[in-house]
């Protein structure tokens, strides 16, 4: 069988994607227990940069690697029951830095 002319083409796409997309989460590094800001400093406002408005596009992009969104989406729940959410999904493998976890958790128990 002969492949297409383009299948490297498309084979280097597909490996790039998954690169991009999937490995991010994958990671086993310890940087999530590194915070990127000084919390007391100047620097703090960018923690509030990153806020709501990322909150969804982590949401979709980090959780969908392991479940369906309306099962996140469909969830009621208070910031505490958020934050107990998210620090369990980080012992199950999520990999998020503090400054996402933020974002996250605003976000969810913001909508």
């Amino acid at each position: 069988m002969r492949l297409p002319s383009r299948f490297p083409v498309l084979l280097a796409v597909g490996l790039l994607s998954f690169a991009l997309v999937v490995l991010p989460g994958c990671a086993t590094t310890d940087s999530d227990s590194k915070p990127l800001v000084d919390p007391g400093g100047a620097a703090s406002d960018a923690s509030a940069a990153v806020g709501v408005a990322n909150g969804r596009a982590l949401v979709d992009s980090r959780c969908s690697m392991c479940h369906n969104l309306d099962r996140v989406y469909d969830a009621d729940k208070t910031r505490a029951e958020w934050e107990t959410t998210v620090t369990k999904m980080k012992g199950l493998g999520l990999v998020i830095t503090q400054e996402e976890y933020d974002a996250v958790v605003e976000y969810l128990s913001s909508r």
